[in-house]
């Protein structure tokens, strides 16, 4: 019973994390697409090594996907 509500814990995780990429993914292409940038990346540690905090947008679209589910 344990093993059974752990794995149903971990597919509703699963599933918020899906439904919360699906409207970053959302938000960042009208982001995108109304700012005129060409091209967007993750922050990863192990993909991008450095960058300049002017340029970073994070906080710009998790305002404006915070405000979309308003």
């Amino acid at each position: 019973m344990a093993e059974d509500n752990q794995n149903e814990i971990n597919q509703k995780r699963l599933d918020m994390e899906g439904n919360i990429q699906i409207g970053l993914r959302r938000v960042i292409q009208k982001w995108r697409s109304d700012e005129g940038f060409t091209l967007i990346l993750e922050t990863n540690d192990q993909i991008v090594l450095f960058t300049s905090k002017t340029i970073d947008i994070t906080d710009r679209v998790i305002k404006a996907f915070d405000a979309q589910k308003k």
